[in-house]
């Protein structure tokens, strides 16, 4: 469904519209025959504070009993409507978009101006906000039929009480009854690409109770800086915030094991820019890297990646006489240094045990960079001439 026009709120209290007084004349349009709304008693501490922060912050609306539905724009004279229009002159103090045309119309009389072509006009509505409404010879905007499901201001409040603070987040039940439509199946994967506040994961978690299912989801998140200072939680980015409500959610459900894990993308930290693996030909004598843990597991998971796994296949550890290594889908991974004579011994014998059926490696990948020369000759000698009693082939790759 699609109307003809524009019509929307131009109060925007934040960082990116300023607040500044502006005077609504008298005659200026409402949408209510009669209002009356009284002058809000405030100090120049006031106009102090919100000139420096850039918005109205909420400890200003707190301190100076602001109200949520009515209080913005911040009316400095009492605001009076009769038949429709303004009996006197009002004085608001808020952030505005369209600024510069809202004074373009008061200017004309409180008439019709032209915006890009098209007729606007301006209006006070019910509860006091400043609004346009935009005609337009084509239909551009468009009435939603879903209805019933919360806003984002609802859905803002209820992010408050978790101490989350994030503007516009989607409302929870209109993602699960859209994830309803399109995700039936447990084996279904929900992916948003733009993340947010988590509210996907939030919706999927209620939805899997109430259904008693078990759908996975993967959501995606720049690392981006958070720039409004309204941000009571503290959170640095974007991401800390979905990260905090993916974890709020699954803390709610205590009867049901929830969990996820988190994986960035990052520079490429090795030394050789080389994906290709590598033949005990080209490598000489090299020193013991140290990795951080950071890099640790990232390599590990990047080279699971590569190898086909999925994000969510399980990587075991393997103790190999106090050597750390890693089995996933059949491949071992040896990336720590160290690699002892007694840590090959252990992995031959592992080899051995028939009654370890679970330890089954048909190919190990080890580190080059933790490997000298002499290292990897008496691994690959020891493998490639040993006939172990599970009569498994395996396969010896070198990586960077």
């Amino acid at each position: 469904m699609r109307k003809g026009f524009a019509d929307n709120n131009i109060n925007k209290n934040n960082p990116a519209n300023p607040p500044s007084i502006i005077v609504l004349p008298a005659g200026f349009p409402c949408s209510e025959e009669e209002l009356d709304y009284p002058a809000k008693k405030v100090d120049e501490e006031f106009f102090e504070q919100a000139y420096d922060e850039k918005f109205i912050s909420d400890d200003l609306k707190d301190k100076y009993s602001i109200e949520k539905k009515t209080g913005l724009p911040v009316k400095l004279d009492d605001m009076v409507v009769k038949d429709y229009k303004l009996t006197k002159p009002c004085r608001i103090f808020v952030g505005l978009a369209n600024k510069n045309k809202l004074l373009e119309f008061i200017s004309n009389d409180c008439k019709r101006v032209l915006d890009d072509g098209s007729p606007i006009e301006f209006y006070i509505n019910a509860s006091a906000a400043v609004r346009y409404r935009k005609e337009r010879d084509y239909a551009r905007n468009i009435l939603s039929v879903l209805k019933g499901f919360g806003t984002t201001e609802k859905s803002k409040t209820e992010l408050k009480k978790d101490g989350i603070y994030f503007d516009y987040p989607k409302p929870v039940n209109l993602i699960k009854y859209l994830i309803q439509i399109g995700c039936e199946s447990e084996e279904r994967i929900v992916l948003d690409f733009f993340a947010g506040s988590g509210s996907t994961a939030q919706a999927l978690y209620n939805l899997d109770e109430e259904e008693t299912k078990t759908r996975q989801f993967i959501l995606v998140q720049l690392d981006e800086a958070i720039k409004n200072k309204n941000d009571k939680s503290r959170s640095k980015t974007i991401f800390d915030i979905t990260k905090s409500r993916v974890l709020n959610s699954a803390n709610k459900f205590s009867n049901r094991r929830l969990g996820f894990k988190i994986f960035e993308t990052v520079e490429d930290f090795r030394i050789e820019e080389d994906d290709e693996e590598l033949t005990l030909s080209n490598l000489t004598m090299f020193d013991d890297v140290l990795l951080t843990d950071e890099q640790y597991q990232t390599l590990l998971i990047t080279w699971a990646l590569y190898d086909g796994s999925e994000l969510t296949t399980p990587i075991s550890n393997i103790d190999l006489d106090g050597y750390t290594a890693h089995l996933c889908d059949r491949r071992l991974y040896m990336i720590a240094p160290d690699f002892s004579s007694n840590a090959l011994k252990a992995l031959l014998h592992k080899l051995d045990d028939t009654d370890d059926k679970d330890f089954d490696p048909n190919k190990i990948v080890y580190y080059a960079n933790n490997f000298d020369s002499v290292k990897q000759m008496e691994l690959n000698e020891a493998l490639k001439s040993y006939a172990n009693k599970k009569s498994i082939e395996i396969d010896i790759v070198v990586r960077n």
